[in-house]
C-alpha cells in the first residue's frame, strides 16, 4: 500500500507487479498452497482498504492465466477486480499466474483465432495489433523495470513490454 501510495505520489499511474509466476506451479503442492493462501489473504487485505481504493480511484487487475489459479484464489482475484473496476486514477496490475511467454502465447492465439473467423486479415497483423492483445494493452507504456532483490535477470516478465524502456 505505501509503496503504491509513494508511486501515485510521483505521478506513476500504473504499477505492475510479479506476484506469481506460472512456473511455480513446478514447487511442491505445499509450497505452491502457501503461495495461494497467501494470495487470497493479500486480495482480501486489499479489498478492506476501501477508503485507500476510492480516494486514490485504483482499479486493480491481476493478469496472467487465472484458469490455472485454484478456485477460491480466482475468485479473490475476481472480487478484487470488480470492486475495484471502476477506478480511474490508477492501475495496479497484478501478475499472478503469469509469465510473458504466456502473455505472448495467448495474444498471438486471440490473433489466430481472428484470424481464422475472418475478423482480421493478414495485413492487420502488426505489432500495435499485439501491443492490443497484452494483459496491459489499455494502459500506458512502461517507463521503468524495477528488479528487487539485487537480481538483473528479468525473470519472464513483461518481455513484450520492456523493448521500448
Amino acid at each position: 500500500m505505501q509503496t503504491l501510495e509513494w508511486c501515485m505520489a510521483m505521478g506513476i499511474k500504473v504499477v505492475s507487479v510479479y506476484a506469481f509466476s506460472i512456473e511455480n506451479f513446478k514447487r511442491t503442492q505445499k509450497e505452491i498452497d502457501v503461495l495461494m493462501d497467501l494470495a487470497e489473504e493479500k486480495f482480501e487485505e486489499f479489498l478492506k482498504q476501501d477508503a485507500f481504493i476510492n480516494r486514490n480511484g485504483i482499479c486493480v487487475r491481476v493478469i496472467g492465466d487465472l484458469s490455472l489459479l485454484r478456485p477460491t484464489t480466482r475468485k479473490a482475484a475476481e472480487k478484487l477486480m470488480w470492486h475495484t473496476r471502476n477506478g480511474t486514477n490508477a492501475i495496479l496490475n497484478i501478475a499472478c499466474p503469469y509469465t510473458s511467454t504466456e502473455e505472448m502465447n495467448s495474444a498471438i492465439n486471440g490473433v489466430k483465432v481472428g484470424l481464422e473467423a475472418g475478423k482480421l486479415e493478414k495485413n492487420d497483423v502488426t505489432e500495435y495489433l499485439l501491443d492490443d492483445c497484452m494483459y496491459t494493452q489499455d494502459t500506458y507504456p512502461l517507463d521503468v523495470m524495477v528488479r528487487t532483490s539485487g537480481e538483473v535477470r528479468l525473470s519472464d516478465f513483461m518481455l513484450w513490454q520492456v523493448v521500448y524502456v
